[in-house]
């Protein structure tokens, strides 16, 4: 009968066997991450390319939070942030009526 040295083989056990766990438990950790890796990056690609939309939210809603960052970062001016969240739809808006035009003399 062969005999291990102790050091390999303690009372009918592999002395290593902890390394066999931790080489399993790295394997289930690297597939929950590609498996999470793989879900999100659909998830963005059905939200399409330009950006990742909120459940629930919708093209118009992506377009009005676009037009208050314009015109929070002064790019636009309030007549054209009203006039386009108007169009865009925002029930929030109340667009003034344009200017009178005087009538020719």
């Amino acid at each position: 009968m062969h005999r291990y040295p102790e050091s390999w083989h303690e009372g009918g056990r592999h002395a290593y066997g902890w390394l066999h766990l931790l080489l399993l438990l790295g394997l289930i950790a690297a597939l929950v991450f590609v498996a999470l890796a793989l879900w999100r990056s659909r998830s963005v690609l059905a939200a399409g390319v330009t950006g990742a939309a909120a459940p629930g939210s919708t093209a118009s809603d992506q377009a009005l939070a676009e037009l208050r960052l314009r015109y929070a970062r002064g790019e636009i001016d309030r007549d054209d942030y009203l006039r386009r969240s108007a169009d865009l739809g925002d029930a929030t808006t109340v667009v003034p009526p344009p200017p009178a035009t005087p009538p020719p003399s």
